[in-house]
């Protein structure tokens, strides 16, 4: 445990913390990111991946709500928004979607407005299966930031961008293009010489940051040559 985690613990839970705390809490700190002190109601939050540490002080009860087919609660989203502030592209990994990041994958969102012309990450994900897409997670670390479908005409050496979505929390920070950049490199590998995605017209300059040469308008489509 650093430095500056041990002090934060300590005003945490309101005293000094003795070297058999700092021992226990050397075993364990890579495994927990909450410590409560319920008395004070105080939540201290650690997050390894941004070096960031918060405390919360509340006076009012926990109240948990459903929201869009998911639980959603006060302290679980200032934790996410607040260390989301420090997510930028560092070393992006674009992953195949599996057991290992499904949950999180599943809990990607956006903003309402994109609803009108993006599949929402549960539609994305369950079309995706349906219909036997190749499903990919854009990651920053331990975290999933994004995702992308293609359909595949092998044969024909045809591929079809069918889902693209960035999380509202990572928005305007180039990971689309990355991971659209990185996409398009897995289809080149395996032999693509033609991609296309079907686009909203109104909204065609999202697509247009992602790539900037071989477009071409056809049928409120774009598409790319290699």
């Amino acid at each position: 445990m650093s430095f500056n985690s041990r002090f934060l613990m300590g005003l945490c839970i309101g005293m000094l913390i003795d070297e058999d705390k700092l021992k226990l809490e050397d075993k364990l700190d890579k495994y927990i990111s909450e410590y409560t002190h319920s008395s004070e109601i105080t939540y201290l939050y650690l997050d390894w991946e941004t070096g960031i540490g918060l405390i919360h002080l509340t006076n009012s009860e926990l109240i948990i709500q459903s929201q869009n087919g998911s639980l959603s609660q006060f302290r679980k989203e200032f934790r996410q928004e607040a260390a989301a502030t420090f997510v930028y592209p560092n070393n992006p990994r674009l992953v195949p979607f599996s057991k290992n990041n499904v949950w999180d994958a599943m809990q990607l969102s956006i903003n309402d407005e994109q609803l009108e012309y993006m599949s929402n990450a549960k539609e994305a994900i369950c079309i995706a299966y349906a219909y036997k897409h190749e499903l990919f997670i854009i990651m920053e670390g331990n975290r999933s930031i994004g995702l992308v479908a293609f359909s595949m005409d092998s044969k024909n050496k045809k591929y079809y961008i069918e889902s693209v979505l960035i999380d509202k929390k990572y928005q305007q920070r180039g990971f689309g293009k990355i991971m659209m950049i990185k996409g398009i490199e897995y289809l080149k590998s395996i032999g693509c010489t033609h991609l296309s995605i079907g686009v909203n017209l109104i909204k065609s300059q999202l697509c247009m940051t992602y790539l900037k040469k071989g477009q071409d308008y056809q049928q409120k489509q774009l598409k790319w040559n290699f």
